[in-house]
């Protein structure tokens, strides 16, 4: 009985850490995605955001909270790089078109820096998870 349930906590710790992987792909999806939105705007001149997805942080703090604390710093890093993209978002929305094409152009570089820096914090913690789940082989 012990072994059998034993086997079905590291069954359903892979899954999730599975779902973690998979959430961080969406994470870094959504930030490339919001920076393309706004290389668009800026290019087309447009002042409204399309349709955009959802940035699943919350599902990802509760799985990395229950399964697998020892990523929390890793997530708390990519959250300070989410807080400063967003910043620079608010800046940018604030501006406008109040501000000279320079520093327009200026601004959606950092955005562009910014969305890379997560995108490179994601890859990091989905090394982080594979390494994490291989413990439980």
């Amino acid at each position: 009985m012990r072994i059998q349930a034993k086997h079905e906590r590291r069954k359903l710790i892979l899954q999730k850490m599975e779902e973690v992987h998979e959430l961080l792909s969406q994470y870094k999806q959504s930030y490339k995605m919001l920076t393309a939105e706004f290389l668009r705007i800026y290019a087309s001149g447009e002042q409204e955001l399309g349709e955009l997805e959802p940035i699943p942080l919350e599902r990802l703090k509760m799985l990395v909270g229950f399964y697998a604390p020892v990523l929390g710093p890793q997530l708390q890093t990519l959250e300070e790089h989410s807080e400063s993209y967003g910043d620079r978002v608010a800046e940018h929305i604030q501006l406008g078109g109040k501000s000279d094409t320079s520093a327009q152009k200026k601004r959606l570089g950092f955005l562009l820096l910014h969305s890379e820096t997560i995108g490179k914090s994601c890859e990091a913690m989905q090394q982080e998870v594979i390494q994490l789940s291989k413990s439980y082989f």
